[in-house]
């Protein structure tokens, strides 16, 4: 597996070899063509953008998808608290299970108020979702 920068759905593509990752046992191709970029996309957005350090509050929107369960455990790594959004229950349960230290759901309230409350007045230092811009 690889991470491409473009055509990457080929039936054929040539990487150079520093590029490539052996594939987990015990992985279908799908699945370990899913690491790289999920991981990759949280490790860029949570470091190389966010720069984020021990002690921050970083909340993580879709908490229970691809990037969001890489970025939870990468927030945990940093020493940062994870904290998420999702619209079930049963996602937000998974997320905790990962390590986020709180889940907020959308769909029943409102998650701004909730984080707020939660850091005990504190802004989080940054929120990561699938509409990440530097403004």
């Amino acid at each position: 597996m690889a991470l491409l920068s473009g055509g990457g759905q080929a039936q054929y593509v040539t990487v150079p070899e520093g590029l490539l990752l052996p594939i987990p046992a015990g992985l279908t191709l799908p699945q370990a063509a899913a690491i790289p970029e999920a991981w990759l996309t949280a490790f860029q957005l949570l470091y190389l953008l966010g720069n984020v350090q021990a002690g921050d509050s970083v909340l993580i929107h879709a908490g229970s998808s691809g990037v969001g369960t890489a970025a939870i455990q990468l927030t945990q790594m940093a020493g940062a608290i994870p904290l998420v959004t999702a619209g079930s229950q049963h996602k937000l349960q998974m997320a905790e299970k990962l390590g986020a230290a709180a889940g907020f759901n959308y769909k029943e309230e409102d998650f701004s108020e909730a984080t707020l409350k939660f850091t005990k007045g504190k802004q989080q230092l940054m929120q990561l979702s699938r509409n990440f811009r530097d403004d």
